[in-house]
């Protein structure tokens, strides 16, 4: 009987305690190997996120490299316009340039402010004015006054005055500094 006791005894103390202690230090290796991981996964989520965002960034800074002009300028938001008419069934009457441009704060944009006057059913007029400036055209709704268009049917067309700033990227190169340094 002491044999038996000795013989479970020592194994139990040569065999399974050392190999319980390996187990328990491998589990808890093995967990701080598993948070380490979700860390790093979080990490690369993170990078993923920051390097989309750099992405968009970049195709918009291209866009509006695109309208430095003031006739590209134009051209977007004429075409912004267009597709906003249609869109919104909206009857876009007349564009107008209220005043000279003016810079914005930030050196690189300048403001042009235009009056555009539309017709078209209160909501859908509602739906331009907030939808507006949502796109890659730069432009700031200042002020909208909307008037009766004489119109009294069920749905009365409503006739607005948008007034907004329409604004392009302006960048400062050596190639336009020595155009305007030429005399004419």
């Amino acid at each position: 009987m002491v044999s038996i006791t000795i013989f479970v005894g020592g194994g139990v103390g040569i065999v399974w305690w050392p190999s319980s202690q390996t187990i328990a230090a491998t589990q808890l290796q093995a967990k701080v190997l598993y948070d380490e991981a979700n860390v790093n996964e979080a990490e690369v989520r993170h990078a993923a996120e920051l390097q989309a965002l750099t992405d968009r960034m970049a195709d918009d800074v291209r866009a509006l490299s695109g309208q430095a002009s003031p006739s590209a300028a134009t051209a977007a938001t004429l075409a912004l316009l267009n597709r906003e008419a249609r869109v919104f069934a909206i009857d876009v009457r007349s564009i107008v340039p209220t005043t000279a441009p003016t810079p914005a704060p930030s050196t690189a944009l300048v403001g042009t402010p235009i009056e555009i006057d539309v017709g078209g059913h209160f909501r859908n007029l509602l739906a331009m004015v907030s939808d507006l400036p949502r796109h890659n055209v730069l432009i700031e709704v200042n002020d909208v006054s909307l008037d009766d268009d004489g119109d009294r049917s069920l749905r009365p067309v409503l006739s607005a005055k948008i007034h907004a700033t329409v604004f392009r990227y302006h960048a400062n190169t050596e190639e336009e500094m020595g155009y305007a340094s030429k005399p004419l």
